[in-house]
């Protein structure tokens, strides 16, 4: 050990090129790094949805998901299960094994398609096949957006924002919440209709043989006056009008015209939205996997700060994705500024001034060697890696402190500087490696916890293990 150390000591040089190489690699990372909450991890959900139009919840529960219930017997690895049914759409909830990792969680994807693809027997008024879905903590919402305003404005402004805002770098996706688009609502005239011996089968039959019958359309009894069939988006919805009902031989024919009308009405929604006491709707921004919340979120702001909304028409920023991230930066990068200025108080009154600076200066150099080498594998700058850097930051200086201190003994002694600083070095370092060593080893175990809490948290002890080695092989080779 004491050779090393004379090494590093004869070579002065080569440690001010190693400093000055870590900050200005440091600044790169930190610039290119991808900064989010949350990272990037497969939770282990897979949902699988079903649109069957127009059935009931019964309908739906014998006919869709139980089959598809009964085809996921064969699928390895499925913890839990859980099914919804409800008018016209099923929903099947999977959970994985806890313990799968990313190999194991894409062969359960693809053996959960294969038993989807098995099942012969589904309704045949269900157009597509089951929507298979894996569920990953890039799937939440970064940022929400509240309008509020008037329907009319509202309904014409924001598909222009949703559009605007999925083109922007970094976004994935815009969902719209708390308000429908418009929808045209077909009104049968029950008189017309038993006038021309039309009943609403038939009518149903004729759209669907046109294929315009939507997804979202029911079908109702007669209550009174008139029937409401509702029909969602169509391209050109007086062309529905125009649909032949039945055409007899002697060429007399019924068209919808004769017995229906047209309204648009906006369509019904579960979900109410209110911004400052009025009704509004909400935008939920995903971003993509590998994008910078900071930078996703930035683009958004600078995009809303030259947006030009109706006279009417508010909007505010909710959920920030980014202010968590943020928050944990600032913090981070206080406590470092607040730990190397209170250590340098602590040690003016021990050291001189070269050495109190030389020590604290281990902080800011052990964050940012960790910053380059968490870059390097691929990491991001997440709050778990952030929270790992706030729990060790204060042990950072513990093994400076002792070298620095057995340095100064050394020099008072009357030591040549070499020698003094690599005896010290050579004196204390299996002290100090220990000391630092059960701090390691007292973190090591959460770095293999299992389940979901330890796909997320193996980070934090993570940080702190190669901080406290970066923080020995500075106080060994650099400090002296």
């Amino acid at each position: 050990m004491k050779s090393l150390v004379k090494f590093f000591l004869e070579r002065p040089i080569l440690v001010n090129i190693i400093v000055l190489i870590v900050f200005g690699y440091s600044l790169i990372s930190i610039s290119r790094m991808k900064k989010e909450a949350f990272p990037e991890l497969a939770l282990g959900r897979f949902v699988i949805t079903t649109i069957y139009p127009g059935a009931s919840a019964g309908d739906v529960e014998l006919n869709v998901t139980l089959p598809i219930e009964e085809a996921l017997k064969e699928v390895e690895g499925i913890q839990e299960l859980k099914s919804y049914s409800r008018e016209s759409i099923s929903i099947v909830d999977i959970t994985a094994d806890e313990n799968f990792e990313s190999v194991e969680l894409q062969r359960m994807y693809m053996d959960i398609d294969s038993a989807l693809s098995s099942i012969k027997n589904l309704p045949s008024g269900i157009d597509n096949k089951p929507l298979l879905e894996e569920i990953s903590s890039s799937d939440l919402p970064v940022l929400e957006i509240t309008f509020s305003g008037e329907y009319k404005d509202l309904i014409n402004f924001l598909p222009k924002v949703e559009d605007e805002i999925a083109g922007l770098e970094g976004v994935s996706s815009v969902t719209r919440i708390g308000m429908g688009d418009e929808e045209v609502h077909i009104l049968v005239d029950p008189e017309e209709a038993k006038k021309n011996y039309v009943d609403l089968l038939m009518i149903a039959n004729a759209i669907k043989k046109r294929n315009i019958l939507g997804s979202g359309g029911t079908l109702q009894s007669f209550t009174d006056e008139k029937k409401i069939v509702s029909y969602e988006k169509f391209q050109m919805p007086e062309e529905v009008l125009e649909t032949n009902i039945f055409m007899s031989q002697d060429g007399f024919g019924v068209r919808l015209k004769d017995v229906a009308t047209l309204e648009y009405k906006p369509k019904n929604t579960k979900m109410i939205v209110r911004n400052n006491g009025k009704r509004g709707a909400s935008l939920l921004i995903k971003k993509k996997p590998t994008a910078d919340i900071l930078k996703t979120i930035d683009g958004i702001s600078d995009y809303l700060s030259t947006l030009k909304t109706p006279e009417r028409v508010s909007f505010k920023k909710l959920n920030d994705g980014s202010k968590l991230t943020r928050d944990r930066i600032q913090l981070v990068m206080g406590n470092a500024i607040v730990g190397f200025i209170l250590v340098f108080i602590c040690l003016f009154f021990v050291f001189d001034i070269k050495t109190a600076i030389w020590t604290g200066f281990g902080i800011p150099f052990t964050l940012l060697t960790c910053l380059v080498i968490l870059y390097s594998k691929g990491l991001t700058l997440n709050m778990f890696v952030l929270g790992g850097f706030i729990l060790v930051i204060g042990m950072l200086v513990d093994d400076a402190i002792v070298i620095a201190e057995k340095i100064n003994s050394n020099l008072e002694a009357g030591l040549s500087p070499i020698e003094a600083a690599s005896s010290a070095v050579a004196d204390v370092w299996k002290p100090v490696v220990a000391s630092s060593a059960t701090t390691m080893i007292a973190f090591s175990p959460l770095v293999s916890l299992g389940g979901l809490p330890g796909k997320f948290i193996w980070m934090i002890p993570l940080v702190v293990i190669l901080s406290l080695i970066v923080s020995l092989i500075e106080s060994f080779f650099l400090l002296p």
